[in-house]
């Protein structure tokens, strides 16, 4: 009788704490019965490589994640599961998996599951495609697992008041756009469509109020996806609090313990968006006034850089940093009063 063979999915079978767990298991499993197979996204020879041969398994290798090269890595998974029919299960391990297992929906493989290892940051081109997969994720995947509660959260979410629900989607979809699109896109799209098109706003200039009306969608709608994006997290993150489990115990509704406790403690989040975002709009935004012809400050600069005009390019720097300083300033006093703990800790000192 042909044993169960289950294909594991993972970046390279190297010295870690992944491959160990998986290679500790691998070693005092009835091979008879069940056989590891691994797929790795590396072409070298890796440091279990050969003791996995030696134990009856197969190495896939296909291109590494490139998200430059997106095609390519996910041609090389579809041709190994192509090429290797007969699977039932996969396991995959990796931090982006769910592209392997979508490419095994696709290939019927009954039983897929998503394995959550890890909780760092991810901070280049890659975070694109976690966003993404934070979405979709569910929807190519049978089963999850996580190392940690931590790691649980850090790839599927947290049970939260509308947490995966339609809204949810909608919500996290639409904010993934907005931030993903540039201010001078949103600007041009927003001109093609209701300028161009419909001719409900005139394209560029000061006409008047009705003229201020695209420049200012253009930057709210960058910074709403912003808002909403850090402001559901920090949600998601207080409403697993020991206060917030408490609270429920005590019986107390969860509207009052949204309203009256989770958004109160999650100010400080909201404070500093809105420094930050207060200091970049009486900075100017050079990029959006330029397109609208709009005589605001970040014009102003760019106009005196174009010109070599020193001075004004001087006063616009001091500008910067009177303001970025003021706004600081102010967030500080804010969060004095909003959080008792930053007054306590003032007075010890």
């Amino acid at each position: 009788m042909e044993p169960i063979r289950v294909l594991h999915e993972n970046v390279v079978m190297d010295m870690g704490g992944i491959e160990n767990l998986l290679m500790n298991i691998y070693r005092n499993i009835d091979r008879e019965k069940v056989q590891f197979d691994f797929m790795v996204h590396r072409d070298k020879d890796a440091y279990f490589d050969d003791e996995i041969r030696n134990l009856g398994g197969r190495i896939y290798k296909c291109s590494p994640f490139n998200p430059f090269k997106h095609f390519k890595y996910m041609s090389d998974i579809n041709k190994i599961l192509k090429e290797h029919p007969g699977y039932n299960i996969i396991h995959a391990h990796s931090e982006l998996n769910m592209w392997p297992l979508k490419s095994a929906k696709k290939y019927n493989i009954p039983i897929r599951i998503s394995h959550s290892h890890s909780t760092r940051e991810i901070k280049d081109l890659k975070w694109l495609f976690m966003e993404y997969e934070k979405i979709f994720l569910k929807q190519q995947c049978t089963d999850l697992f996580a190392c940690s509660i931590d790691a649980a959260r850090w790839l599927y979410g947290e049970k939260a008041v509308k947490q995966n629900k339609i809204t949810d989607y909608v919500i996290r979809v639409c904010t993934f756009i907005g931030n993903a699109m540039p201010n001078f896109f949103i600007a041009l799209l927003l001109i093609y469509v209701f300028a161009l098109q419909l001719h409900w706003f005139p394209v560029m200039g000061n006409n008047g109020f009705i003229s201020i009306i695209l420049p200012t969608l253009t930057l709210a709608l960058a910074m709403s996806a912003k808002y909403t994006r850090q402001v559901r997290a920090t949600v998601l993150d207080e409403l697993n609090k020991d206060y917030v489990i408490g609270a429920r115990a005590r019986g107390i509704k969860e509207r009052t313990i949204v309203l009256a406790h989770v958004l109160k403690s999650s100010m400080l989040t909201i404070v500093t968006l809105l420094g930050l975002s207060l200091g970049s709009l009486l900075g100017g935004t050079a990029i959006v006034e330029s397109i609208f012809m709009w005589p605001g400050v970040g014009k102003l600069a760019v106009d005196a850089i174009s010109s070599r005009d020193y001075q004004v390019i001087q006063v616009y720097v001091i500008w910067m940093a009177i303001i970025y300083v003021a706004i600081n300033l102010i967030t500080d006093i804010v969060y004095h009063y909003l959080d008792p703990r930053i007054r306590i800790q003032g007075e010890e000192g």
